[in-house]
């Protein structure tokens, strides 16, 4: 099938896998590292999953006495998206960021909205910052949620690398902002290991 809508289908599908199935914790492996602990995505992703509750029951409310095929739209709608949402929550802690010591490359996740591979040889620098940056600045922070989940590394590279958005959508950076609950191990890793290759 077209790629367009092979990644349209993943990406549904992975909404109903994490939304409705994957249950059982995961714990970080060799070279993994968490990025939902200490970051502000929970709390933003929260504060929407409660708005979207507020928003259907009130809607439900408004409806349900007048047109009820409006209402079964509209619950139907607030359930998918509440589920869309619970989804993203889950896989935060399920699909950790990776570095990849054999294949030479950092791939980076954030839970089913993004992912990057980053080959070593790509990256010229690396460094634990929370500096802010204007929107006009080269750095793009790697998460869809922009500045509202923080950040605390930034990957500077050496070309334009493109990286995967939901439903595939492809964007471009030439430096990455990303949040790490261990920057220091993960920052020391891949300074150790450009070193090494």
């Amino acid at each position: 099938m077209p790629q367009i809508i092979g990644n349209i289908l993943a990406a549904e599908i992975s909404v109903v896998y994490y939304g409705l199935f994957n249950w059982r914790k995961r714990k970080l492996k060799e070279n993994e590292f968490s990025y939902h602990k200490e970051s502000t995505a929970n709390s933003v992703i929260l504060g929407f999953l409660l708005v979207i509750v507020v928003e259907a029951f009130v809607t439900h409310s408004m409806i349900k006495v007048g047109n009820s095929k409006g209402t079964f739209i509209l619950t139907t709608l607030s359930i998918y998206t509440f589920l869309q949402v619970l989804a993203l929550i889950k896989s935060l802690s399920r699909r950790p960021v990776f570095i990849d010591l054999k294949k030479k490359q950092v791939v980076l996740k954030f839970g089913i909205l993004a992912n990057a591979i980053i080959p070593f040889e790509t990256i010229k620098e690396i460094e634990v910052s929370t500096k802010e940056f204007s929107e006009k600045s080269p750095i793009k922070y790697f998460s869809p949620l922009g500045s509202s989940a923080g950040h605390n590394v930034i990957i500077y590279l050496n070309k334009n690398i493109k990286f995967e958005s939901f439903y595939g959508f492809k964007k471009k950076a030439t430096s990455l902002a990303v949040f790490i609950d261990a920057k220091n191990d993960f920052v020391n890793l891949i300074k150790k290991e450009m070193i090494n290759h």
